[in-house]
């Protein structure tokens, strides 16, 4: 994300969507303005970093039955992978 956070789709048990940063720093959310854009570089320091779970969404039911099976999803030219 733009801000250095990390957000990562979890599949199953249940599906969720979890944002990652520093301890303290508060969840930012993601939508457009979040992204990074295509190609863009992840903008953090280089070095050891701890990430600490910030926030957790889970998706609706429907977006959790269409993800439901990873066979399903598809490649995007940013190397990314959406449903």
């Amino acid at each position: 994300m733009q801000n250095g956070h990390l957000l990562i789709a979890k599949e199953k048990d249940p599906a969720a969507f979890v944002e990652f940063g520093p301890a303290g720093d508060e969840a930012s959310g993601f939508g457009t303005a979040s992204a990074l854009k295509g190609g863009a570089p992840w903008p953090i320091e280089e070095g050891d970093h701890v990430f600490v779970p910030l926030a957790v969404w889970n998706p609706s039911v429907k977006l959790a039955a269409a993800c439901e099976d990873s066979a399903t999803w598809k490649s995007v030219p940013t190397a990314t992978s959406t449903c």
